[in-house]
C-alpha cells in the first residue's frame, strides 16, 4: 500500500512539475515571462524526472553524427576545424575537449564567444571553438542558414546532452510559439534542460543521420518552466560577428563563409493550406480575366 501511495505521489501533477524544472539553489533568473515565470540559463537548471531533451527520444548510433559532448554542454561541427556552442558554456581562450558522436573521438580546441555576449540577459549567446586538428575527411557538417527566418508554428528539431543523464544525447520536435528580440521561443513539444546548452536548433527534418539535412536556426540558450529560448542565428548580431571570425582566421564555417550545399528543407504541403488555395483560385481567375481581356481587345 505504501509503495502504491509513493508511486501515485511521484506521478501527481504537483510533484512532477516540481521535479520537471528545478533551478540550482544559487541560480538567478536572467529575465521573466509575461506571466511572471522566471527564465534561467540552461546551465543553471538542475534535476529533472527524465532525460533532457525533456519529452524527447534517445538518439541511436548513426544519428546526429556531427554533434558532440562539450564538458557540461552540447556543440555541433560546422566546419573542418570549427564547432559551435553557446557563449555561456565557455570563456574566451578556454581550452576544451569535445567528443563527437560520429566516431566517439575527443578533439581539443580553444573557444571564443561573441564579443558582445551579455551574461545578464544572455543575449549574443554564440561561441565558436577552433579545434587543434582537422576532423576526418568524411565528416559531414551542419550548416547555418543565416537568411532563414523561422515563423510561428514552424516545427523544429531540438537536441542536446542534458540532465539527468548528462552526456546522453536526446532529441525531440518543438513548435515555435514566439519570436522575441534575438530569441526563437518554443512552448510546445520537447523542452531544454541543463546540459542541452550550446546545442543547435535545427530546421525540421526526419533525417537524423545526415548532417547535410541539419540546418542551424538557433542556439540552445535558456528555459523557463514552460518554454525554451534559442538565440537566432539569422540575427544581424550573429552574422556580423561570425563572418569576420571565420575570414580573419582563414576558417571554413558552413553557411557563414562556405557553401556546404545544404539543401533547402522541403515545404510541408499542409502548411498554409488555406492561403495556398486562395492564391491558386486568384491565379486561375486572373488567367480567365486575362483571356477575356485579350479577346475583347482583338475585336474591331
Amino acid at each position: 500500500m505504501y509503495l502504491i501511495t509513493l508511486i501515485a505521489c511521484l506521478f501527481s501533477t504537483s510533484a512532477f512539475a516540481e521535479l520537471q524544472f528545478k533551478p540550482r539553489a544559487d541560480a538567478k533568473p536572467v529575465a521573466y515571462e509575461a506571466n511572471g515565470n522566471p527564465i534561467y540559463k540552461l546551465a543553471d537548471l538542475d534535476d529533472v524526472p527524465s532525460p533532457m531533451v525533456f519529452q524527447g527520444t534517445k538518439s541511436v548510433e548513426g544519428e546526429f553524427p556531427e554533434v558532440g559532448f562539450l564538458g557540461f554542454c552540447t556543440a555541433t561541427a560546422v566546419g573542418p576545424r570549427v564547432i559551435y556552442t553557446a557563449a555561456h558554456c565557455v570563456s574566451n581562450g578556454q581550452k576544451v575537449n569535445w567528443k563527437m558522436r560520429k566516431n566517439n573521438v575527443s578533439y581539443s580546441g580553444t573557444c571564443s564567444k561573441h564579443s558582445e555576449y551579455n551574461d545578464n540577459t544572455v543575449f549574443n549567446d554564440y561561441a565558436f571553438c577552433v579545434l587543434n586538428e582537422t576532423l576526418p575527411s568524411d565528416t559531414v557538417f551542419a550548416s547555418f542558414n543565416i537568411s532563414a527566418n523561422p515563423l510561428n508554428g514552424d516545427k523544429m528539431l531540438v537536441n542536446g546532452y542534458g540532465k539527468p543523464q548528462l552526456g546522453t544525447h536526446y532529441y525531440g520536435d518543438a513548435e515555435i510559439t514566439g519570436i522575441q528580440q534575438q530569441d526563437l521561443v518554443t512552448c510546445k513539444g520537447a523542452r531544454l534542460g541543463g546540459g542541452d546548452s550550446g546545442g543547435s536548433l535545427f530546421a525540421w527534418t526526419i533525417d537524423r543521420s545526415n548532417p547535410s539535412k541539419h540546418i542551424i536556426n538557433g542556439t540552445n540558450s535558456r528555459a523557463s518552466s514552460s518554454c525554451s529560448y534559442f538565440n537566432s542565428t539569422s540575427h544581424p548580431n550573429f552574422i556580423s560577428w561570425a563572418r569576420p571570425f571565420a575570414n580573419n582566421r582563414s576558417l571554413e564555417i558552413c553557411g557563414v563563409n562556405k557553401d556546404c550545399n545544404v539543401p533547402t528543407p522541403p515545404i510541408d504541403p499542409n502548411k498554409c493550406k488555406d492561403e495556398r488555395s486562395i492564391v491558386t483560385w486568384i491565379t486561375k481567375e486572373l488567367g480567365i480575366a486575362n483571356d477575356q481581356l485579350k479577346l475583347c481587345l482583338s475585336k474591331p
